[in-house]
């Protein structure tokens, strides 16, 4: 604050104070002042500040008890011994926890069947499960939080609506899991078509987690944006309708580089829209479209250097790629398999991919016998070719 505008503001403090006075306001009771501290297996029915860490915590650390509670570890540690649960928050809501860095328990914090509860500025390391675990939420915000070294992941979300999670950093966690769904940097699961309703996971860094950096295996309509998923043991960003076949998944203007399976899996029967999104340098394809309804569309996406293919389709419905460019992959730029039907892909281009620019395998009454329709698509420099069949692409026009 400036010089100036703190005599300023004092000056109003003071004038404020002598009208009290004229008043006869002088005599009114300060305000309460918020406890200072909590103890290991505390129940909180009013809100706290602490003033120091809750440490060694044999059991649980606390236990959200109350609606309508503020809980401020302004950078204190809550510490476990291996078990339990540090910071707990069950059947509450409008309840803000800020500040905490919980480490060493078996679940970090828990959040269940509650709503408006708002989780930031959070450390959580060290879980013997996953840091952060949210089951039948809904109004969550999950922001600027970091988790690291938690044995099962990062975060596991099940049926949460209507709930915000970004600018988190996950990284590293999962060492402890081995199965498909375990060891994801942010999971998100759910039993009904509502599971993940309006869910927007944006602007997160997820990093070197054992599974997928971002898993979402549920039913509802659903945002991912602006995300980072690197050099994660799975899939950078997974997206799959588990549930309901009406569901709705956005992403747009991630990037995933380097994860050890393929930049983006798009997995079930969904209404997919994939925007501006960027994949480099995974093991895998950089994008694979495993399941699709016919409102689905690819559009001015990047598959780069991708030890497997830029894009590749094994969608028995229609989709639409518009616009994507597919450089220097280790197979074909695009591959369509033969289980395709009524696709369309106008305007692409393929760049020295070591395969071909554009290979379509399925067979129908589309361009050049395929089963979709081709215009427009530009390749260059391809090992094999072009396209197979031919007359998929043209080369680019001559200056």
């Amino acid at each position: 604050m400036r010089a100036d505008s703190k005599h300023h503001f004092s000056g109003i403090l003071a004038v404020a104070s002598i009208c009290a006075l004229a008043v006869g306001m002088a005599d009114a009771p300060p305000a309460l002042a918020l406890p200072p501290s909590a103890s290991c297996g505390e129940t909180l029915t009013a809100s706290v500040t602490l003033s120091e860490g809750i440490t060694n915590c044999d059991g649980g650390g606390v236990i959200i008890g109350a609606e309508n509670l503020v809980f401020n570890c302004e950078g204190h540690a809550i510490t476990g011994s291996g078990g339990g649960i540090g910071i707990a928050v069950l059947l509450e809501s409008n309840v803000t926890i800020v500040g905490c860095r919980v480490s060493g328990f078996g679940t970090g914090v828990v959040i269940s069947n509650s709503s408006d509860v708002e989780l930031r500025d959070s450390v959580v390391t060290a879980s013997a499960g996953f840091g952060i675990q949210a089951n039948y939420t809904i109004f969550g915000s999950f922001l600027s939080n970091a988790l690291s070294g938690n044995l099962g992941g990062g975060m596991a979300l099940s049926d949460s609506s209507l709930s915000t999670f970004s600018a988190n950093t996950v990284v590293g966690n999962g060492a402890g899991r081995s199965c498909s769904e375990c060891g994801a940097g942010l999971l998100f699961t759910g039993s009904g078509a509502e599971s993940c309703n309006h869910d927007v996971i944006s602007g997160n860094f997820v990093d070197n987690n054992r599974g997928d950096g971002v898993s979402v295996l549920c039913g509802g309509d659903l945002t991912v944006s602006e995300n980072i998923a690197a050099d994660n043991g799975l899939n950078g960003i997974l997206l799959g309708a588990s549930v309901a076949p009406t569901a709705s998944f956005v992403a747009v203007r991630n990037a995933a580089e380097g994860n050890k399976g393929a930049g983006y899996d798009f997995e079930g029967a969904a209404n997919y829209l994939v925007s501006d999104n960027i994949a480099a340098a995974n093991l895998g394809d950089g994008f694979v479209v495993n399941g699709a309804t016919s409102e689905s569309s690819i559009i001015g996406n990047a598959a780069m250097s991708n030890r497997r293919n830029g894009f590749e389709v094994n969608a028995s419905a229609p989709f639409g790629f518009l616009e994507n460019h597919a450089t220097k992959n280790l197979a074909d730029g695009f591959l369509i398999q033969p289980l395709n039907v009524d696709g369309g892909l106008y305007s692409n281009f393929a760049y020295g991919n070591v395969a071909f620019g554009f290979e379509d395998l399925s067979s129908g009454s589309g361009t050049s016998g395929t089963a979709d329709m081709y215009s427009g698509n530009i390749c260059k420099s391809d090992g094999f070719g072009g396209s197979f069949p031919g007359g998929l692409c043209e080369p680019p026009p001559t200056a």
